[in-house]
């Protein structure tokens, strides 16, 4: 709820610990602010929270990776689409690079994603609605996607960890 020991106090951002990203302090003040007024109370979400890496290329999570997901206990499913197949990534000449998603082996939910390529850190949030939502990858993989678009690669992905585009591992 981001209230401090103090019950008049809540806190954001930095000064209480964890990941210290902007948009997560920004998001925290927010609901700090709310709870604070009592407008919609309610905890803060962490579990889909992007991680962005400004490098080239750029590298992005969201999520739980592999191992913190086998850690919680899940049996764990990976999905993978490269760059190199990916028109437009190609027509960018940007063909380094994948997307890998991780999955619960039984149910299916999506559990976590890296993006590794150009526009990384714009197609990660995707999975973070697909996370929220409660999304396996049979029904991420049947929404459709745009092509040619380098988002797609969340689609072929979400396809290939059900087995249904061989192709792409």
């Amino acid at each position: 709820m981001l209230r401090t020991a103090n019950p008049r106090i809540w806190a954001a951002g930095d000064c209480i610990g964890g990941l210290q990203l902007a948009h997560l302090g920004s998001a925290e003040g927010a609901r700090a602010v709310e709870n604070a007024l009592g407008v919609g109370v309610r905890p803060m979400d962490r579990t889909v929270v992007p991680s962005c890496i400004y490098t080239h290329p750029e590298i992005a999570m969201v999520g739980l990776g592999q191992e913190a997901a086998k850690a919680a206990g899940h049996e764990v499913k990976v999905g993978q689409a490269r760059f190199l197949g990916n028109g437009k990534a190609v027509g960018e000449n940007e063909p380094d690079g994948l997307v890998q998603l991780v999955s619960d082996a039984s149910s299916g939910e999506i559990l976590g994603a890296t993006v590794m390529g150009v526009h990384a850190v714009e197609i990660i949030h995707e999975v973070g609605v697909a996370i929220s939502g409660g999304l396996t990858v049979d029904e991420l993989g049947d929404i459709i996607h745009a092509h040619p678009t380098v988002s797609e690669l969340v689609m072929e992905a979400a396809e290939q960890a059900e087995g249904l585009a061989p192709y792409l591992s």
